[in-house]
């Protein structure tokens, strides 16, 4: 069963005074609800390809240069980080799932739990179009405690506006089936 963390982004005394035995149950029956609508994405391929190209390059110039005199069982470890960074980025993936109780998001592998935002905790929720390299410094986990943004790709996204002044923007491909699907939930409450 995949573990859930709720982020607690309103009223936290609710959530402080339940036994842990109650809380475990909310959570869980927070993420058992079916998803009204749910997106997954990946970062583009040719990004992996481009960085893993940038990162190996260097290493062979290197391994060429070298002279006969120094060893080359360097050259190994030296492909260890370009790996290890196109492997991170090929299995990158940001889940985000609307339910009735509220949004699920994860973005595997940098959250190893879901993380859970209320319905409650929600003041504004729609999709608009953003500037991710001007508005957050580019693609990935990005912004601060106050403003924050997870996406892999586009200029789309869902602005969840919470009660508690923060900002989270979650990245889309499918701007339009968001709004359609957000209309439909929230009418004019959430919008």
């Amino acid at each position: 069963m995949a573990r859930l963390e709720s982020v607690c982004t309103g009223n936290c005394t609710e959530s402080s005074n339940l036994s842990p035995s109650a809380l475990l149950t909310r959570m869980t029956n927070e993420r058992n609800s079916l998803p009204i609508y749910s997106e997954t994405q990946m970062f583009s391929r040719w990004w992996l390809l481009v960085i893993f190209a940038a990162a190996l390059l260097p290493t062979i110039f290197i391994y060429i240069g070298i002279s006969d005199k120094t060893p080359r069982n360097i050259f190994g470890p030296a492909l260890i980080g370009p790996v290890l960074v196109a492997l991170l980025i090929g299995f990158s993936n940001l889940k985000t799932e609307l339910r009735p109780e509220g949004l699920s998001y994860n973005f595997f592998p940098f959250h190893l739990r879901w993380h859970f935002i209320p319905i409650e905790d929600i003041e504004k929720i729609y999709v608009r179009k953003y500037s991710p390299l001007g508005e957050y410094g580019g693609w990935g986990i990005r912004g601060f405690a106050k403003n924050r943004a997870f996406n892999v790709k586009g200029s789309m996204g869902i602005q969840l506006e919470l009660r508690n002044g923060k900002r989270i923007l979650f990245g889309t491909q499918k701007p339009e089936e968001w709004e359609k699907v957000i209309k439909e939930q929230f009418a004019d409450s959430l919008t």
